[in-house]
């Protein structure tokens, strides 16, 4: 049947001439409409696929939960359509489901690495990308800038940190003259020790914070030594002073090798008004000697200004008799 609506139509297409161009167009007309038509449905499905990325109609933000998976596999889609003849309806929808699907592509970027900025306590993390991702913030800042800002605070939280961290380490470390050996510089005093540290324990990023501080430690501990010695250095001139100052005071030591003459002189008192207590030059005194003696050292001498007496030493000169003055004036 098929054979003869073919030969019945090539024979009127014979006849008829122009006719089978006619025919042609047409067909060619319903392939192209059903060609367009199915183009525009995979068009619509890629940007309803491309619209789920977002929050909301106006694209501002994307949505929760959103992946590269999603949308490597939109993006594969799009570039199974490069070469394919489009209206021009059609190729105006293809041509913003691309740059809609790079923009949420760009934003994903961004969005992954603020996340990785800061740790769940807001804490910056170590090595983390600030730089990397403040530059994909301004990239966006002019095709989705409340996306931008949004990212740029978590940004700014980070830098803060970031500066605090390098401004810190950066002052612990001048305190060394040698940071590999611990040695500290010696115009270092506890005042910018203390200073120091307290910007220091200001640091929310521990592991960070606690090798600053085990370096302060290290300063803490020369300051102190310092201190000690110091100390020690001022204890002993005081010590030193002290021990001038005992030597240079010489104690007095009686003169016990004067001849007896000597020392009868020097005890001697002149006295022109009162001669009654001096020793008699009469022989018989001598003869009486250790009675005189006797009855002197239990008698009590009353002396008066003026008065003088004489005293005899021994041999190892001390006052014969082993009489002393007493404060009343008696012997």
């Amino acid at each position: 049947m098929k054979n003869s609506v073919i030969v019945g139509f090539l024979s009127a297409a014979l006849v008829t001439g122009g006719g089978f161009y006619t025919y042609s167009n047409h067909v060619e007309a319903v392939e192209s409409k059903r060609v367009e038509a199915q183009q525009t449905e995979t068009i619509t499905d890629i940007q309803k696929r491309v619209e789920k990325l977002y929050s909301n109609s106006k694209k501002e933000f994307l949505s929760k939960g959103i992946n590269y998976d999603q949308i490597q596999v939109i993006k594969r889609d799009l570039e199974n359509q490069e070469g394919k003849g489009f209206t021009t309806d059609n190729a105006v929808k293809l041509n913003t489901a691309i740059m809609e699907l790079s923009d949420a592509e760009n934003m994903l970027q961004l969005q992954t690495l603020v996340q990785g900025l800061l740790d769940q306590k807001g804490v910056l993390v170590e090595n983390a990308s600030i730089s990397k991702a403040s530059e994909k913030a301004s990239n966006l800042k002019g095709i989705k800038p409340a996306f931008a800002d949004q990212q740029l605070k978590v940004i700014n939280l980070a830098k803060q940190q970031d500066v605090q961290l390098k401004d810190s380490t950066k002052k612990v470390h001048s305190l060394f003259l040698n940071l590999q050996q611990k040695k500290v510089r010696p115009e270092v005093n506890q005042q910018q020790l203390e200073a120091i540290k307290k910007q220091v324990l200001q640091i929310k990023q521990e592991n960070t914070k606690k090798e600053l501080v085990n370096l302060l430690n290290v300063v803490n501990q020369e300051l102190k030594k310092k201190e000690q010695i110091k100390k020690e250095a001022i204890e002993t001139q005081q010590e030193q002073k002290q021990s001038n100052k005992d030597s240079s005071i010489k104690p007095t030591k009686p003169r016990t090798n004067e001849s007896s003459s000597t020392l009868n002189e020097s005890k001697k008192v002149p006295d022109n008004n009162n001669k009654s207590h001096n020793k008699p030059s009469n022989p018989k005194s001598k003869n009486n000697g250790s009675s005189n003696k006797e009855e002197n050292k239990n008698e009590n001498i009353d002396l008066q200004p003026g008065d003088s007496i004489e005293i005899e030493l021994d041999q190892s000169g001390d006052i014969e008799g082993g009489g002393t003055w007493e404060s009343g004036g008696t012997w």
